[in-house]
């Protein structure tokens, strides 16, 4: 999660910054978290994404260039193997073997 958390803009050794004071929102600093954790947010966040692109490749444009619709396809298919790699590395991480 930590590196998912530094791809997002965050750091969990970063100091917090300073609230601002009209503001409602107190940014406090990330905690580390145990590998467990963290291999169960990044399968979460590829499935999301997963799913998020899966969605965005249904042909709904009748004029789409040649190709795109396998492009797509092919780019749904390589985030699936992302996924299950996710999946045996949590399923690891929770001592499954």
């Amino acid at each position: 999660m930590n590196r998912i958390m530094e791809d997002n803009g965050f750091s969990p050794t970063s100091k917090a910054a300073k609230p601002n004071p009209g503001s409602r929102c107190r940014h406090e600093p990330v905690a580390a978290v145990a590998p467990r954790d963290e291999s169960r947010v990044a399968l979460a966040r590829t499935a999301y994404l997963l799913a998020r692109r899966a969605h965005d490749a249904m042909a709904t444009d009748s004029d789409a260039r040649p190709g795109d619709l396998l492009r797509q396809a092919l780019d749904v298919r390589h985030r699936a193997r992302e996924l299950v790699g996710r999946a045996v590395t949590a399923e690891r991480e929770r001592g499954t073997t």
